[in-house]
C-alpha cells in the first residue's frame, strides 16, 4: 500500500480528465479529435435511453459549439495579431486557417459510418447477419397495393473466435487462465475444483482451455405494445467465460453477445440458429490457432461446460418439453409430480447417458412418449464433443430462488402470521416496509411491495410477490427486522415452526450463493434441504411445492459436480437482457430489431472492454476529491507512522465505485471472515475516510481508513451479526485489495432497541469462512489475513509480559542477507500451513508406561470408534413433554424438523451443563453426542449412515458445533474462554522515537515500518503496511525484535501445547536463516541442533517436517509416490530374493497397509551396498563388519526395529550402538522404533542420538519420510 503525500498547491486544481491520457497521440504530438468525437458517440451509444436520432442532435449541438468557439478563438487571435501589425505574415495567415478546419464529426452522421468509426478506436467483434430461411410476408409494393412476398429470416451471430481473441489479447487474463489450478485445501472455488473437471478427459489434457457457459432467455421488446406482444420477441444468447478473474466475472463486460434471432426461429432443435456456435465449438475442442499483434500466436482450447437460464428457456434448448406439460419434469432426475406432492420421495431414477438415449430412440418411435419421459428431441449442443444434457447440472440460484421459492414462503409466511395466528395485521408489514432504513448500500433494491388481504389470503396460488430478483432478496433478508416488536403479540414468534422454517431458507441460500463453498459443508447442507423438504410438508400441509422446490434439492449435487452455483446464477445477464429490451423500445425500431439489439449491445461490450489496444478494462469513478491535511484525518497515527509528515496533505473521497462495487463512508466491511478469526466470528469495520494516493500507479488502488468493530455474536432470530464499538476504537488502514470479496455493508437496527446489526449477505456476501483468492492473484500485495495472523503471532508471543505501549510491527521475512522483503501468499502463515496434517508427534523427555488414557487423550486426537455414544434417547424421555414430544416426532415422521432440533440440542446442552461441563467442550463430547443421536434414532444419519453433519471432527463443523458457538456468543464478556483483545493505536513515544532515530538502516521504532529503505524486491519501505498491535516491549526500546538467542530463551521453557504452537514455530521461522548458516558452518550432531534449538523437534515432528519444507519446497509427495511403487518392489524381490519375502508375508498379517510396510522393509535389504574404501571412512567400514551378522539376522534393517510393546522406548539401544556402555553417548544412525505386538498397530518412535521422539500409532510410511527428512 502506498500512501504518497502532495502540496496544496498539487490537488487544489481540478483533476485532470483521464480520458485525455487515452487519446492516441498524432504526427504532430497532439491528441486525436477524431477519436475524441468517436469516443463521445461511443458513450452516447452505449447508454440504452438514447436513441440514434438523439445522439445525432447531439453530435450536431457539439459540433456548432465547437465551431462558434473557433469562430471566437479566431477574432481573439486575429486582433492580438493586428495589434502588434503581424496579421498579414504568411504564417498568420496559416494560423488563422487552421481555425476553419473540418468537423471532427465529418462523415460520422450516418449509423454505419458511426460503427465504422468507432471500429477504427475500439475492439468491436464483426457483427455477422446470418441466413436461415425464406418466410412470407405483407409488404407494399405499388402506391396502394400490398401482396405477400419472401422475405428472408435471418439472425445476427458474433463468431466464438472474436469474443476468444478479445479476451486472449490480454496476456495478463490468458496468464490468470493458465495459473488456476483444482484447489487441495477442500475449498470448492471454481469450476476446476468440481468433480466434473476432475472426471473429463478434456480438461485433464488441455487444464488451462476456455470454459464456456451459455445463456439463453427470450426478451420482449414489445411487451406493452398490445396487439404486437410476442411478435417481436427476441432469443438473446450470451456467452460467459468461467476461468477469467473475479474482477472481470463480477462486472457486465463478462457477458459476450454471441446471437440475437427472433423467438420463431429459436425453436425445436435449434439446429439454425445455434449450428455455427456449434461449429466453432467443436473447433476450440480440436483447437484454434489465433494470431495476435506483435507475431504473437497462441493455440486455444475450450469447450461448454453449462447452459443457464430459467427453467424455460433450459428445457427449449436442451431438448426437454416445457416444464409445465411433462409428468417427469427433472432435468436430472425422473421424479414426477404427483411423487413431488406426495412428498414420500426427495429423488427420482438420476438420468444417465443410457437412459437419455433410449428414451429419445422411443420418442422417434413414438412421439407421444415425450410427455412421459421429458424429452421431445435430440439437441444441436449434443454434436459437441464433450457437452451432454445430463452433466448440465446447474442451480438457476435467480429463478429458482429469487423468483421461485422466497416470494411464495414470504407470503405464506405473512398468511400464517396475519390470518391464523392474529399476530398483527397487513397495514403494520406495509408500514414498515416503507418506513425501515435499508441503507444507502441497498437504497436501489428497495422493495415498494403494498400486500393486500387478497394477495395474502390466497398465497397458497399466488406465489410472485411483483419485486425484481434484487427487491425479493432484500425483503427476504429485512423480514426478521420488520416483523420485530411489530406488536405486543409478536413475542416469541421466532420459536414457531413458520418462523425456523423461513431461517432454514435463509441458511440453505446462503450456502447457495457463497463464492467459495467448503466440501465437508455439503454433509450439512443437505440436511437443511431435507428438512426443509419434510418441513414444508408439514408446515404447509395444503400447499403443493412448484417444480422449483424440487430443483434446489440437487444442489449438493451441483456444488459438488461444478463448484459453488453462484456462478452459474443468472443476475447480471438479466439485467443486460433489460438493457437490450428498453433501447429497442424507446428506438421503436421492430423492421429488424435483431440487428439493432446486437449493434447495441457490441457497443456496450466495447465501451466496458476499453479501446484497441484494451488497456482500459473498466472505470474507476469517485465523488469530489477532497484535499485534507494528514493531521485532520482520524487515522492520522497510522498515517504517521508510514513516514507522513502531520501537515502533509491527502486526497479523500466520500464514495468510491470500483468494478461496480460501491464503498462509502459510515457502511461497513467485513475485514475477516469466521473461519480465520480466533473466536470464530466475523471482523468488521466502519468506512471512516476513503484515501486515493496522489501517485495512482495502479488505477484501482484505494486505502479505507476503517474503525474496528467488535463482534458481539450472532442473532439467530434476525440471521445477523450484532456489532459495537469499543471506547477509543483503534483505526486501521486497509487496501482494498486485501478485503476478502464482499459488498459493503448498511446497518440495520431492530425495533425493539437501538443496537447495530449487520445481516447475513444472504444475496452473494456471506460468512461461510470463504476468500476469494482468486482475484488476489492478480495483485501481488501483501493479504490482510496474513497480516492478521501475524499480528496474532506477535500478540501470543508477547502475552505474558505487561503491556502499555504499541509497535507497528513489519509484515514481510527477512532473507539471507538481512534484508526486509514483503510478504507473499507463500511466504507468510496461513490456515493451510496450520492445519496441514504432520508426520510426528511431540519430543519425549520421558516415557512412563502407565501413563493414563486421559493423558494419551490429550497428546492426540481422539479415536471416534472409542467414544461412547451419549445415552440421548434415555435423555430426552427423562426430560418431560419437551424431550417426548421430540422422540415421538422423529418416530412418526422419519426426521426432525428445525424446531425440534433446537428443542433436542437444548435439552442435550442443559443435561452436559448440569453433569459439570461448560459451553466450551470438547472434541469427544460434541462426537459423543452426535453419535449418540445417530446411534438413537438411525433416521437423522446421514445419507453414508454416519454422522458428519452434526459434527465433524476433522473440520470441527456441524449442527452441534453451531448450537455451543450461538451460546457461547451471548455469554458476558468476562466468562468468554477468548476474550477481545484491546488494540492500542501507535504511540506518540514510539513516533518521537522514530523522528529521532531519521532513516537509519540498522534500527527501527515502533511506528516505522520497514528495516531498511527498500527491501531486496526493490519496492521501496512505504509499501509495507503497517497496523498497530500490542506489543510488550518498550516504546524506548532500541530495537523492534529481540534478539535470537533471547527469543529462543523465551520459548525453551514453554510446554508445546496447542496454545503456544503459534509463538514458538514463529520464532522458529525466524531463526531459519541463522540456524541454517549454523549448521551448515560447524557441522553439528542431531543432539547439539536439537539442543539449541529445543523445540525443533516438538509437536511431535511437525517443527522438522515444516523445516524441511523449507529447505526443498518442490520435494515430492513420499508417501503417495512410494504407494505406487510398491507392488514394483516387491515383484522385484520375488525373484532376487524370494526367501526374504517369504518371511515378511508371515511375519505381518493382512491388512491395507501391508504392501506398503513390507517393500518398505524389503528395500534396504534390495539397493546395493556401497560400503567400499573410496565411499566411507575406515572407521565406518569397520563399524559395518561389526554390527554386519546382526543386520542381516533381522527380518527388517537397523532403519526400522520392531520390538514387542512394554518395551521402554528412552533406555531402548539400536542394534547397532556400542555393547560398552561408555562408548554409547556417541552419535549412531537415526532409526524407527516400532513397538507392537500384531505386526499392525503399535507406537511408533524415532530415536536421534541419545534422543526419543514419540510418532503415535501413524503409520509406518509416514514416520519413513520424517527419518528421511532428517538425513
Amino acid at each position: 500500500m502506498i500512501v504518497n503525500s502532495s502540496s496544496e498547491s498539487e490537488l487544489s486544481g481540478e483533476e485532470e480528465d483521464g480520458r485525455i491520457g487515452r487519446l492516441n497521440l498524432l504526427p504532430n504530438g497532439r491528441r486525436d479529435l477524431r477519436q475524441a468525437a468517436a469516443d463521445m458517440i461511443g458513450e452516447m451509444r452505449g447508454v440504452s435511453g438514447m436513441t440514434r436520432v438523439g445522439v445525432r442532435r447531439a453530435m450536431r449541438a457539439a459540433d456548432l459549439i465547437l465551431k462558434v468557439n473557433n469562430m471566437n478563438l479566431k477574432q481573439d487571435v486575429a486582433s492580438y495579431l493586428d495589434s502588434v501589425n503581424l496579421l498579414q505574415t504568411p504564417r498568420a495567415q496559416q494560423l488563422l486557417v487552421k481555425f476553419d478546419a473540418d468537423s471532427p464529426f465529418k462523415g460520422m452522421f450516418s449509423d454505419q459510418s458511426q460503427m465504422s468509426a468507432l471500429k477504427n478506436f475500439y475492439f468491436i467483434p464483426k457483427q455477422e447477419t446470418v441466413y436461415l430461411w425464406d418466410r412470407m410476408d405483407q409488404r407494399l409494393v405499388s402506391n396502394d397495393r400490398y401482396a405477400q412476398v419472401p422475405v428472408a429470416n435471418t439472425y445476427e451471430y458474433v463468431s466464438l473466435k472474436d469474443i476468444v481473441r478479445q479476451v486472449a489479447s490480454r496476456p495478463e487474463l490468458l496468464a490468470y487462465m493458465r495459473s488456476l489450478h483444482p484447489s487441495n485445501d477442500g475449498m470448492l472455488s471454481s469450476f476446476t475444483d468440481g468433480d466434473q473437471y476432475e472426471r473429463s478427459e478434456f480438461f485433464q489434457t488441455h487444464p488451462d482451455a476456455f470454459q464456456f457457459v451459455l445463456y439463453f432467455d427470450g426478451v420482449d421488446p414489445a411487451r406493452c405494445q398490445g396487439s404486437k406482444s410476442g411478435m417481436h420477441e427476441l432469443g438473446h444468447f450470451i456467452l460467459r467465460i468461467l476461468n477469467l478473474p473475479p474482477k472481470v466475472n463480477n462486472s457486465m463486460c463478462s457477458l459476450f453477445p454471441i446471437a440475437i434471432a427472433n423467438t420463431n426461429d429459436c425453436k425445436g432443435t435449434f439446429e439454425g440458429v445455434l449450428r455455427r456456435f456449434v461449429d466453432d465449438l467443436i473447433d476450440f475442442e480440436n483447437g484454434v490457432e489465433l494470431y495476435f499483434d506483435r507475431n504473437r500466436t497462441e493455440t486455444l482450447y475450450g469447450t461448454l461446460v453449462g447452459v443457464k437460464g430459467d427453467a424455460k428457456a433450459i428445457h427449449a434448448l436442451l431438448g426437454f418439453i416445457d416444464p409445465g406439460g411433462a409428468r417427469h419434469f427433472c432435468r436430472d432426475c425422473m421424479i414426477s409430480r404427483p411423487e413431488l406432492h406426495i412428498g414420500e420421495i426427495a429423488f427420482g431414477v438420476p438420468r444417465t447417458r443410457a437412459l437419455t438415449d433410449r428414451d429419445l430412440g422411443r420418442v422417434e418411435e413414438n412421439n407421444n412418449y415425450s410427455t412421459e419421459c421429458g424429452l421431445r428431441h435430440r439437441t444441436v449442443l449434443h454434436d459437441s464433443l464433450y457437452f451432454r444434457l445430463e452433466d448440465n447440472k446447474n442451480s438457476d440460484i435467480l429463478h429458482d430462488f429469487a423468483e421461485g421459492i422466497i416470494p411464495m414462503v414470504i407470503r405464506l409466511c405473512l398468511k400464517e402470521f396475519i390470518y391464523v395466528q392474529r399476530l398483527f395485521n397487513v397495514n403494520d408489514i406495509n408500514e414498515r416496509i416503507f418506513s425501515f432504513n435499508y441503507g444507502k448500500a441497498n437504497q436501489a433494491d428497495k422493495p415498494n411491495i403494498v400486500f393486500t388481504d387478497q394477495s395474502l389470503r390466497e398465497a397458497h396460488r399466488l406465489h410472485n410477490i411483483k419485486q425484481n430478483g434484487a427487491q425479493t432478496l432484500l425483503l427476504f433478508r429485512a423480514l426478521p427486522f420488520l416483523l420485530d416488536n411489530i406488536s405486543p403479540r409478536i413475542a416469541g414468534v421466532e420459536n414457531s415452526d413458520h418462523y425456523q422454517l423461513y431461517l432454514l431458507l435463509m441458511k440453505i441460500y446462503q450456502i447457495a450463493m457463497a463464492p467459495r463453498v467448503p466440501r465437508d459443508i455439503i454433509p450439512l447442507l443437505r440436511r437443511y434441504l431435507e428438512q426443509f423438504r419434510r418441513g414444508w410438508y408439514i408446515v404447509f400441509p395444503g400447499v403443493n411445492p412448484t417444480n422449483k422446490f424440487h430443483h434446489i434439492m440437487h444442489l449438493p449435487q451441483f456444488i459438488e459436480e461444478k463448484g459453488p452455483a453462484r456462478q452459474f446464477a443468472c443476475f447480471r445477464e438479466e439485467s443486460k437482457n433489460c438493457f437490450i429490451k428498453r433501447h429497442i423500445t424507446i428506438c421503436n425500431n421492430f423492421i429488424n430489431p435483431q440487428k439493432t439489439a446486437m449493434e447495441q449491445a457490441l457497443i456496450f461490450q466495447a465501451n466496458a472492454w476499453g479501446g484497441r489496444d484494451l488497456h482500459v478494462l473498466q472505470k474507476t469513478r469517485h465523488s469530489r476529491i477532497e484535499v485534507k491535511t494528514v493531521q485532520e484525518l482520524p487515522c492520522s497515527a497510522s498515517l504517521e507512522a508510514l513516514g507522513l509528515p502531520p501537515g502533509s496533505h491527502v486526497q479523500t473521497v466520500k464514495m468510491v465505485n470500483i468494478y461496480g462495487a460501491e464503498y462509502r463512508q459510515s457502511q461497513y466491511l467485513l475485514i475477516l471472515p469466521e473461519s480465520e478469526s480466533e473466536d470464530g466470528l466475523p471482523c468488521f469495520g466502519m468506512i471512516a475516510t476513503i484515501i486515493l494516493p496522489a501517485v495512482r500507479t495502479d488505477p484501482e488502488t484505494v486505502i479505507f481508513c476503517v474503525k474496528a468493530c467488535v463482534t458481539d455474536g450472532l442473532e439467530e432470530r434476525f440471521n445477523a451479526y450484532k456489532v459495537s464499538f469499543q471506547e477509543n476504537a483503534p483505526y486501521h488502514l486497509i487496501d482494498l485489495h486485501d478485503l476478502p470479496h464482499h459488498s459493503s455493508i448498511s446497518q440495520w437496527h431492530s425495533f425493539s432497541s437501538g443496537n447495530i446489526y449487520l445481516s447475513q449477505q444472504v444475496d452473494g456476501a456471506d460468512f461461510l469462512g470463504f476468500t476469494e483468492e482468486l482475484i488476489l492473484k492478480n495483485f501481488p500485495k501483501i493479504l490482510y489475513k496474513q497480516r492478521t495472523e501475524i499480528m496474532k503471532l506477535v500478540n501470543q508471543c508477547n502475552s505474558t509480559e505487561p503491556t502499555e505501549d504499541s509497535q507497528c510491527v513489519v509484515f514481510g521475512y527477512l532473507d539471507s542477507q538481512g534484508n526486509v522483503v514483503e510478504s507473499s501468499p507463500d511466504d507468510s502463515l496461513s490456515e493451510t500451513l496450520l492445519s496441514k496434517s504432520c508426520l510426528s508427534k511431540s519430543l519425549i523427555v520421558d516415557v512412563k508406561l502407565n501413563t493414563t488414557s486421559k493423558v494419551k487423550a490429550k497428546k492426540r486426537p481422539h479415536n471416534v470408534d472409542e467414544v461412547e455414544a451419549m445415552p440421548v434417547y434415555d435423555i430426552l424421555n427423562n426430560q418431560g413433554v419437551l424431550g417426548q414430544s421430540v422422540i415421538r416426532f422423529i418416530g412418526q415422521n422419519k426426521w426432525i424438523s428445525a424446531t425440534h432440533q433446537s428443542n433436542m440440542l437444548k435439552i442435550l446442552v442443559d443435561y452436559f451443563i448440569g453433569q459439570g461441563g461448560n459451553l466450551y467442550p470438547s472434541s469427544a463430547v460434541k462426537t459423543s453426542m452426535a453419535k449418540g443421536i445417530v446411534a438413537d434414532f438411525p433416521d437423522l444419519a446421514d445419507e453414508d449412515g454416519g454422522f458428519s453433519s452434526w459434527y465433524n471432527q476433522k473440520t470441527s463443523r456441524g449442527i452441534i458445533q453451531t448450537k455451543f458457538q450461538t451460546l457461547r456468543d451471548k455469554l458476558p464478556v468476562e466468562e468468554k474462554k477468548n476474550k477481545p483483545k484491546a488494540v492500542s493505536t501507535v504511540s506518540d513515544s514510539c513516533l518521537s522515537k522514530r523522528a529521532a532515530q531519521g532513516s537509519s538502516s540498522e534500527s527501527q521504532c515502533p511506528g516505522s515500518s520497514s528495516r531498511t529503505q527498500s527491501s531486496s524486491s526493490g519496492q521501496p519501505a512505504s509499501n509495507i503496511i503497517c497496523h498497530s498491535v500490542s506489543s510488550p516491549i518498550s516504546s524506548c526500546q532500541s530495537s523492534l525484535e529481540l534478539s535470537s538467542e533471547l527469543e529462543l530463551n523465551s520459548i525453551r521453557g514453554l510446554v508445546p501445547t496447542s496454545g503456544n504452537f503459534l509463538k514458538i514455530f514463529s520464532v522458529l521461522k525466524k531463526t531459519f536463516v541463522e540456524r541454517r548458516k549454523w549448521i551448515k558452518a560447524a557441522g553439528p550432531t542431531c543432539t547439539e541442533i536439537i539442543d539449541k534449538f529445543h523445540h525443533l523437534g516438538s509437536y511431535e515432528g511437525r517443527m522438522i517436517s515444516e523445516e524441511f519444507q523449507m529447505l526443498f519446497p518442490l520435494a515430492n509427495n513420499f508417501p503417495e509416490t512410494f504407494k505406487r511403487w510398491a507392488p514394483h518392489i516387491i515383484q522385484y524381490a520375488k525373484t532376487a530374493k524370494p526367501a526374504l519375502v517369504e518371511s515378511l508375508n508371515r511375519e505381518f498379517p493382512e491388512s491395507p497397509s501391508k504392501e506398503t510396510t513390507v517393500s518398505l522393509l524389503l528395500l534396504p535389504k534390495l539397493l546395493p551396498s556401497v560400503a567400499t574404501s573410496k565411499t566411507m571412512k575406515p572407521s565406518e567400514l569397520d563399524h559395518i563388519k561389526l554390527y554386519k551378522s546382526s543386520l542381516d539376522a533381522l527380518v527388517s534393517s537397523a532403519i526400522v526395529q520392531i520390538e514387542p510393546e512394554g518395551t521402554n522406548a528412552k533406555l531402548h539401544c539400536s542394534i547397532e550402538a556400542p555393547r560398552n556402555e561408555a562408548q554409547r553417548k556417541q552419535t549412531i544412525f537415526p532409526y524407527l522404533l516400532w513397538l507392537t505386538n500384531d505386526r499392525t498397530n503399535g507406537q511408533m518412535y524415532l530415536k536421534i542420538d541419545q534422543i526419543t521422539f514419540y510418532l503415535a500409532d501413524l503409520e509406518l510410511l509416514h514416520t519413513y519420510e520424517l527419518l528421511l527428512s532428517i538425513n
